[in-house]
């Protein structure tokens, strides 16, 4: 099978996975807060996550992860992320350097509570910490799996994604999700 563009694109990134609204909350509070149960969860399986018992942000740590864990387990662990929200989901690219205490690892995860709590294996690290609106990069825009574009997190077009998807990508806007 050839590679997903957008796994390329992602081989190296340390990001958060959200909604356009969540991303307008994330702008609006200054930090990606962690799932601590005082805002809806995105998930269901969030309910039972490491991240939500932990009060921790859930990242994807491409960057640590082994390349051929994550060619072997892309469609199954992340593809699903990537096209859970419409008109779009957002990738928020992470700067780890703008991160004021280490992540927790999946091996720190474990270690601390083996299979108890739902975490993606050796994808997922936590920030125990919010991470700072500052340590954002860019945002990924992503439509049924596939890369719109990526702009700086303060760009006013992430405002209004059905019309920044109809100006860059309006062949998008014909398609039915493909959910599987």
């Amino acid at each position: 099978m050839d590679p997903d563009p957008l796994q390329q694109q992602l081989q190296q990134a340390l990001c958060h996975v959200t909604s356009p609204d969540g991303f307008k909350g994330i702008r609006a509070s200054g930090a990606i807060l962690p799932n601590d149960g005082t805002r809806p969860l995105s998930c269901p399986q969030s309910q039972n996550s490491y991240a939500t018992a932990k009060s921790a942000v859930a990242l994807f740590d491409f960057e640590r992860t082994d390349a051929q864990w994550m060619n072997d387990h892309w469609w199954k662990c992340v593809v699903p992320f990537l096209h859970r929200y419409l008109p779009a989901t957002y990738v928020l690219l992470l700067d780890r350097a703008q991160l004021s205490v280490p992540l927790i690892t999946y091996t720190e995860a474990m270690a601390e509570v083996g299979y108890t709590s739902v975490m993606i294996q050796h994808m997922e690290a936590w920030s125990p910490q919010p991470v700072p609106w500052s340590a954002i990069t860019g945002v990924m825009v992503v439509v049924f799996r596939e890369w719109v574009c990526t702009l700086d997190p303060s760009d006013p077009q992430l405002d209004d994604p059905a019309s920044l998807i109809a100006a860059k990508r309006p062949d998008l806007l014909q398609q039915e999700p493909d959910w599987d």
